[in-house]
């Protein structure tokens, strides 16, 4: 009788660490699908952003054309403004010569 309790507590022990293996088995797998699943997340996430470049590209392309153009008028509105600044001054410093004339023919001045 004793020699079977022994055996039956070896048994009980043996059945233990088996069932603690395949917990832990089962855990690791568990974990395992865990990793793959969030991986293949990451790599949805990295296609899409590389979806999403050459919308960038040209969207960068039509802005950068929107400046250019927005730039140039801006240069040709202040070349046109400093040109005509210029000519009301000479007109100012510069008199015509009828202007001259009759200037020079005032004598108070």
């Amino acid at each position: 009788m004793k020699g079977f309790i022994v055996i039956a507590i070896i048994v009980l022990l043996l059945l233990a660490c088996f069932g603690s293996f395949i917990g832990s088995k089962n855990q690791m797998v568990t974990k395992n699908e865990a990793v793959k699943a969030a991986w293949s997340q990451v790599d949805i996430v990295l296609q899409r952003r590389a979806d999403l470049i050459p919308n960038l590209v040209e969207t960068v392309k039509g802005l950068s054309l929107q400046e250019q153009t927005v730039f140039g008028d801006i240069a040709k509105a202040r070349s046109r403004l400093l040109s005509a600044i210029n000519f009301r001054t000479l007109a100012i410093t510069r008199p015509t010569q009828s202007r001259c004339k009759t200037w020079s023919t005032n004598p108070q001045t």
